[in-house]
């Protein structure tokens, strides 16, 4: 059976609050490329997604930002990881990035009801 993994939100979490958002990206990206530590750690989606959404409670938006785009080039295909990113510009202020990022979600998932909301009220604001 073995040890428990450690979910990567938990190191990284601590990183982005003690040194900040660049060394936390550098942490993930070190401890993923080395085979021997990574075999200790859950790397999914969701977990990045989860510390994005961590880090917009606690005020952190532009960090947000930079875990959301860190998830999408690591999942890519994933609509939910655009979602995301599309609604943490939003919060930070920047409605064309925002809408940009819906867009990409919804044509990996046309029907996202909250997608197509976005993309008409955001198109609809910036006219």
């Amino acid at each position: 059976v073995g040890e428990p993994k450690i979910n990567i939100r938990i190191p990284l979490l601590k990183t982005i609050e003690s040194t900040g958002i660049d060394a936390a990206i550098a942490q993930y990206q070190q401890i993923k490329s080395d085979k021997l530590i990574s075999k200790n750690y859950t790397f999914r989606e969701n977990e990045l997604n989860n510390l994005g959404y961590n880090l917009i409670n606690k005020k952190l938006i532009k960090e947000a930002v930079k875990i959301f785009t860190l998830n999408t080039k690591i999942y890519p295909g994933s609509w939910n990881a655009y979602d995301s990113l599309a609604e943490a510009h939003l919060l930070n202020g920047d409605k064309n990035s925002s809408l940009q990022f819906y867009k990409r979600s919804l044509e990996l998932n046309p029907k996202s009801k909250v997608g197509l909301k976005q993309v008409s009220k955001l198109e609809a604001e910036l006219k």
